[in-house]
């Protein structure tokens, strides 16, 4: 697989941006078993497990990358993740959608805050936190992220607000790029929220991110109206809308 036509796509299609960076994560071996087809207008991906990743500058151009994945596998998959432009073509097929989740990509150049922060990486000891953080965020969100452990965290970072070492909300950082800085997962005790805490973490990572000179950049569901919001008055800008589809038969729901 060459990554290097995967980051020319994407550089003109930010659609494409987060898969072209978890791309990048993975190893040779499940590389070596995924599938892609890039041409000028599209990049469609087949994984090893049979999902599919779609992603088009026009419909048409959707259109035709699903075409390819369909006759590439011999049907449908149990899960489709790409361009939200293409629900109207999954709706035609009259494929039983089980679970059909849009969300924006959005992006803050140039980030820097003067937001005080009582912010700082995990450790080892703080596994039972990062448990009960995980645990509760993805019973909100209705997902099903699974839950780091501290010791094979590799590049990833995971940020804990705390006051007086009490636990107030974690944030984790969950793609490492040269140049765009992936969060995600941010939570906040519910009884703490819309007191600025969200903000004073958020400043703290956006601060690690000027310093390395990237951008951060974020998945947010779109009807997650207060979770758009705040990040808008933050400065996010809206890039793309994505989604993903769980067709019946799925098993796998993704976040």
């Amino acid at each position: 697989m060459n990554l290097n036509q995967l980051n020319a796509f994407s550089a003109s299609n930010p659609c494409a941006q987060n898969y072209v960076d978890v791309m990048g994560t993975e190893s040779e071996s499940y590389l070596a078993d995924y599938k892609l087809f890039v041409g000028e207008r599209y990049l469609a991906g087949l994984s090893p497990e049979g999902n599919f990743n779609i992603y088009g500058h026009e419909l048409q151009d959707l259109e035709q990358a699903l075409g390819l994945l369909l006759n590439e596998k011999g049907g449908w998959p149990d899960l489709i993740i790409g361009d939200n432009r293409l629900h109207p073509l999954i709706e035609k097929s009259q494929q039983k959608v089980t679970r059909y989740n849009p969300y924006y990509s959005m992006r803050l150049e140039n980030p820097t805050s003067d937001n005080p922060t009582t912010t700082r990486q995990v450790v080892a000891g703080d596994q039972e936190i990062i448990n009960f953080w995980y645990e509760n965020f993805n019973r909100d969100e209705n997902s099903s992220w699974s839950t780091p452990n501290v010791a094979e965290l590799a590049g990833s970072k995971l940020y804990l607000l705390e006051d007086s070492g009490e636990f107030l909300g974690g944030c984790a950082n969950t793609l490492v790029n040269e140049s765009r800085l992936w969060i995600g997962r941010l939570y906040i005790l519910p009884h703490l929220r819309r007191k600025g805490h969200g903000h004073d973490i958020m400043g703290h990572i956006e601060n690690t991110a000027s310093a390395a000179g990237q951008s951060v950049d974020l998945l947010v569901n779109i009807a997650n109206e207060s979770a758009v919001s705040f990040y808008k008055k933050r400065g996010y800008q809206i890039l793309s809308e994505n989604a993903f589809w769980c067709l019946e038969g799925s098993e796998r729901i993704p976040g």
